[in-house]
């Protein structure tokens, strides 16, 4: 037993194996590293005036692992991909140097540069995948075979004239030409900045950038032209006391506009750079992205990129409803809900909307006191102080907030609201806690009257507040397996109560009451989720009667006038007309009346309300689980009436109409394809889907060799795209190419073709007027494809996935533009990728990279709209090429914008908020309009 314990005590312990086991390995890996470096490094400094044996240590020491490897081809790509710090699918000289430094010791740089030059075969400064492997393990013989490959290739190039440098060289020529013509008409107000009025936009035939000098002359905003290179030395401008400008001389002589340097970050606002760099690396996240400045860009144009834009946007309209947090009406007969993190006042009359902007996260529960003056709203937040759900108590006519109370109160969400009706200074509110705590307070004080826990249990279980108009005080809360009557003395500023109703021997019992509402003389109904109505005396606490009266729950009860009762289901699509004289005394008996289809494909009714029309039959107004907004009077011909439209699952598709300056369609996760006109606001065609849609395209009609048929195409979660006709809706094409989800989907400018971008990081691409023949098929990324933006020409494609790459391919070849002279000058019909030169300051301080989710470019190329993850719509002025750019931030979601699209004309902005339903239409105004946009009629 001694030996025993001794041999336990004497035996290491984990840790302690664990750090001896890496302090050996540590020393077994210095030893073989130095084994293996010190006969390179020694060769390498004796052989320091020899090329050739430099090369043949390089050699020996990069290809030693494909000679081991099983399969070397894979190995020498894996090698390379490693190299490639930056992931541009070449090796510049500075990762070259990166990788052969540690047995080139002694060599000098000059040296390695021209053993680098040796390798780089078509002198683009950088290596490609064939040129690696033939400096690695090719001969002089076959090195001279693959250089006059590329010139018979060049040649042959030059000689169809299809080459993109061949135009964008002559592009060049004819905007310098331009610009030399123009220097004398450019006139200046206060110093760089500002030019006179021109008049009229210059063609932009020819492939001009965005960016470039030559198309901004038609802007009010633009600077001047860059003055003549001068001739002097810089020993003479230091001789007169100045900064020496740098030389500007690339590798034949001549002066050039880029300098043959690469800058790691954009560009910082109020400086301008004193030379434009070849290459611009950025970081996203921890990925690099490399850019290439226009050929004719004036860098003091970030003088522009450094200011807010003069216009910003104003909310006009929001489209859908959240029907869970609840609907009301007033009595001047406007309708009063919530939608995303607005609160909405409604003017059916005039098929307008005020908004509440108070919030920055859902309204979760919504009501107004009993004058129809005030409204409360109550949100969604987290634990940080500037997120936690509170209460807003603002004015429905000036939508000023008036009175807040609850702050720091409530945990997770405001699950519902009341307003006294004999107090209306004082409302009551229930939290998502795990005990569901509630409050009353004076919200003209904020003072807190009372609290007291009503159910404990995984939140949300309380679902409703509902007071007794003839009783003061009385209320009762509902929720799952929860229905307590309370009473509050506002004289005394006590709550009492919180007795459970019991049942008895009524059955069934639901598991969950759905709904309330007193009926008089201390009568009560509640909707049960098994579709049952109960009948309460609530003074003494017993139910008196169940009457069966829906499939599914009972989702909402409106007492009217004459003891009329309306209640709706939530599955059998009518609302119900009961008679309720009978059921406030004996045993409760509800006599049916009528019943009222709705319209099909609308989900339920989830809450009712009245609008007061004078003398005329009264308009019921009815909120559906679809997020729509209906009005049902009963004498008209054709008595439903849609007021409000929207979609009732996560949604991120939207698409604007090419040359319609107010249409625009969305398509969701809830299967559904809306078509709206922007100018009256209003749903012009809903139609469903088979899968769930993840974007949507317009293709253009009848320009520039389109087809005369316009097409619309939806791209579906289970990897597969439908394309419709527009007039009629019928489905023209199907396929599933892919097995996940179809990310993006464009039609080209000319309409001839249709790139799919799917989330196996592939871009498919289409030829529409073959029938949407395969034309192939784009491999390089290596994350799921987010956007695509075709150039005006149709003839390149660019691309942006989540790992944060941007490729550039010509689809006439089919292959990647890997050269920045191929891709520097590209006009891009639309700019969506969240990559680019023109959009390097759009990312916020701190970003992780996913906090963009999407970009427009107004049609005009005045200005940039972005979505965030915060809940925002940005505005930049473009192109954005300062870090951190000034915009306009503007509240209206409370979720991720998945997508935001300028409308054809470029006054209308579009965003969509992916979880919390929403789509708002935004108007673009000067800066110095005033907030408030007046009624329009209805068109």
């Amino acid at each position: 037993g001694q030996r025993g314990e001794r041999r336990r005590r004497s035996r290491p312990r984990p840790r302690q194996q664990a750090a001896a086991a890496a302090a050996a390995a540590a020393r077994r890996s210095a030893r073989a590293a130095l084994r293996w470096a010190v006969p390179f490094v020694r060769r390498g400094a004796a052989c320091a005036g020899d090329m050739n044996q430099v090369e043949d240590i390089i050699r020996e020491n990069l290809t030693r692992r494909t000679r081991s490897n099983a399969d070397p081809e894979r190995t020498l790509r894996q090698l390379f991909k490693r190299i490639d710090i930056d992931a541009d699918q070449s090796i510049n000289f500075a990762e070259f140097l990166r990788a052969i430094e540690p047995v080139t010791i002694g060599v000098p740089e000059a040296q390695l540069r021209e053993i680098f030059d040796l390798w780089d075969l078509d002198h683009s400064g950088s290596l490609q995948v064939e040129e690696f492997a033939q400096g690695l393990f090719g001969g002089s013989a076959a090195r001279d075979a693959l250089v006059q490959k590329h010139r018979q290739a060049a040649d042959e190039a030059q000689a169809n004239s299809v080459l993109s440098d061949d135009i964008i060289k002559e592009a060049m020529r004819n905007r310098a030409n331009r610009l030399a013509q123009a220097t004398s008409a450019f006139k200046t107000s206060r110093g760089d900045l500002g030019l006179e009025e021109r008049g009229h936009r210059p063609s932009r035939a020819g492939g001009l950038h965005p960016a470039s000098a030559s198309w901004r002359r038609g802007r009010t905003d633009t600077v001047e032209p860059p003055a003549a290179p001068s001739s002097e030395t810089q020993a003479q401008q230091r001789a007169r006391g100045e900064r020496p400008r740098p030389s500007q001389k690339d590798a034949r002589g001549e002066t050039s506009k880029h300098e043959r340097v690469t800058r790691s970050r954009p560009f910082k606002a109020g400086q301008i750079p004193q030379t434009v760099p070849d290459q611009i690396r950025y970081k996203v996240s921890n990925s690099w992205v490399v850019v290439y400045p226009p050929s004719e860009w004036d860098p003091r144009e970030t003088r522009l990129s450094s200011d807010v834009p003069a216009d910003t946007l104003e909310l006009e309209f929001a489209y859908g409803i959240n029907w869970r947090a609840g609907m009301h009406c007033r009595p001047n007969g406007e309708v009063v809900y919530a939608v995303a993190g607005l609160g909405v006042v409604y003017n059916a009359r005039e098929h307008a909307q005020r908004f509440f902007t108070g919030h920055s996260d859902d309204i979760s529960a919504i009501c107004i006191d009993p004058s129809g003056k005030y409204a409360a709203t109550g949100s969604m937040g987290g634990r940080r102080r500037a997120n936690q759900p509170v209460v807003l108590v603002w004015d429905l006519d000036t939508m000023e907030q008036v009175g807040e109370v609850g702050a720091g109160f409530f945990e997770g969400q405001v699950t519902t609201i009341a307003f006294l009706p004999h107090d209306p200074s004082c409302l009551v509110a229930v939290g998502a806690d795990t005990h569901h705590m509630m409050g009353i307070w004076d919200w003209t004080t904020g003072a807190e009257l009372a609290t007291t826990a009503t159910q404990s249990g995984t939140p949300p279980q309380v679902h409703k507040v509902v007071f007794d108009a003839d009783r003061s005080g009385n209320f009762v809360t509902i929720g799952f397996k929860h229905l307590k009557l309370w009473q509050f003395d506002s004289r005394t500023k006590s709550l009492q109560g919180g007795r459970s109703l019991r049942y008895g021997k009524v059955s069934p019992i639901p598991k969950e009451v759905t709904s309330a509402v007193f009926i008089g003389d201390g009568s009560l109904l509640t909707g049960g989720s098994n579709g049952t109505i109960y009948v309460w005396d609530a003074g003494a606490g017993q139910c008196r009667r169940a009457v069966p009266a829906h499939k599914g729950a009972v989702l909402t009860m409106l007492a009217a006038a004459n003891d009329m009762l309306v209640t709706a289901g939530a599955r059998d699509d009518s609302l119900r007309y009961w008679d309720t004289s009978q059921a406030r005394v004996g045993s409760g008996v509800l006599v049916k009346l009528s019943d009222v289809s709705l319209p099909p494909d609308i989900g339920g009714a989830a809450a009712l309300g009245f609008l007061s029309r004078g003398k005329a039959t009264p308009v019921v107004v009815v909120a559906t689980t679809h997020n729509a907004l209906y009005a049902f009077t009963a004498s008209d011909a054709q008595p439903w009436k849609l007021l409000i439209a929207g979609h009732f699952q996560d949604l991120a598709g939207l698409a604007s109409h090419p040359s319609n300056p107010s249409a625009f369609c969305t398509a969701g996760e809830d299967r559904r394809l809306n078509i709206w006109d922007a100018e009256s606001s209003q749903l012009v065609h809903s139609l469903s889907l088979s899968e769930r849609a993840i974007c949507v395209d317009v293709s253009p009609l009848g320009r520039n060799g389109a087809p005369l048929k316009q097409l619309i195409a939806v791209g579906m979660s289970n990897g597969g795209f439908c394309v419709l006709e527009s007039g009629t809706f019928a489905q023209v094409f199907e396929a599933t190419h892919c097995r996940e989800a179809i990310q993006e989907i464009r039609f080209s400018p000319n309409g001839q073709l249709l790139a799919v971008a799917s989330r196996d990081n592939f871009v498919d691409v289409y030829q529409v007027l073959s029938g949407f023949a395969h034309l192939g098929r784009l491999k390089g990324h290596s994350s799921f494809v987010e956007h695509l933006d075709w150039s005006r020409d149709s003839r390149f494609l660019q691309s942006a996935c989540g790992a944060h790459e941007r490729l550039v391919w010509d689809i006439q070849a089919m292959h990647r533009v890997s050269q920045a002279a191929s891709q520097r000058d590209i006009e891009w019909d639309t700019f969506t990728s969240t990559l680019g030169f023109d959009v390097m300051g759009i990312w916020p301080k701190f970003a992780d990279g996913t906090d963009i989710n999407s970009v427009s470019r107004s049609n005009d190329l005045q200005l940039l709209a972005s979505g965030d993850d915060f809940g925002r719509v940005n505005l930049f002025r473009y192109p954005v090429l300062v870090e951190h750019a000034p915009h306009h931030s503007l509240k209206g979601h409370s979720s991720h914008v998945l997508n935001v699209r300028w409308l054809a004309d470029s006054r209308r902005l579009i965003s969509v908020g992916g979880h919390d339903r929403a789509v708002l239409q935004w108007l673009r105004v000067p800066l110095q309009a005033p907030r408030h946009v007046p009624p329009r009629g209805r068109r």
